[in-house]
């Protein structure tokens, strides 16, 4: 996206966490790339962002404010995306000591397909297009044979 986009462009997100999960050093680098770019970002769900659209430019204050904005919605969503691995983590690990976790469970009726697709000489992507898997769900099926 950000390749075929133009300085003044407005990249519109639905709200913060949508564009800001990535872990610090990422997202660093992608704020970066967008502000390269002169791409204009605008917040859905906060008002402080669309000032573009009345004004059709921003002025230096709004920018700062913004760009903390992002930062400080960045560091904020990659800690609750850490947070909620760590208590999934926690809570599949409970669920094994209890006997209770299985894991996911195998699609057999798939993995068998995918093997008869392997066994007529079909490549990866197309046995993704045809059964519409992923390429790791393939390799995970040839690892198992």
């Amino acid at each position: 996206m950000i390749d075929d986009s133009e300085a003044g462009d407005v990249l519109l997100i639905e709200k913060m966490d949508r564009l800001t999960r990535l872990p610090w050093l990422e997202w660093k680098t992608l704020k970066a790339r967008i502000m390269e770019k002169g791409l204009v970002i605008v917040v859905a769900d906060q008002p402080m962002t669309h000032a573009v659209f009345s004004s059709g430019e921003q002025n230096s204050i709004t920018l700062a404010l913004t760009e903390f904005m992002l930062d400080l919605g960045a560091a904020m969503a990659r800690d609750d995306y850490e947070t909620r691995h760590k208590r999934q983590a926690q809570g599949i690990a409970k669920a094994k000591a209890e006997g209770k976790y299985r894991g996911r469970r195998v699609n057999a009726s798939l993995h068998q397909d995918i093997r008869d697709q392997l066994s007529l000489g079909r490549s990866y992507s197309e046995i993704q297009q045809k059964l519409g898997c992923s390429r790791a769900t393939i390799a995970r099926v040839v690892k198992e044979s």
